[in-house]
């Protein structure tokens, strides 16, 4: 489940966030690789201080850490 998340996170990071409307797309991507896949794989309620631990695990660049958390 992590790797999926990994994946899913990379695909999201990689979508452009030139406009407004590709960064809400790019942002939507990123709620929803965290709460479809992160809090999935931790069977936890996810904390931004959580999210940013494990982006920083995985090597992912830093992120909103409260997107997708609720």
């Amino acid at each position: 489940m992590i790797a999926t998340y990994d994946h899913a996170m990379l695909a999201a990071l990689a979508l452009p966030s030139f406009t407004p409307a590709q960064v809400q797309v790019r942002n939507a991507a990123i709620a929803h690789a965290r709460q479809g896949y992160l809090a999935a794989a931790t069977n936890k309620s996810l904390t931004p201080s959580v999210v940013a631990k494990v982006d920083q695990l995985l090597g992912l660049p830093a992120t909103n850490p409260y997107l997708g958390v609720q």
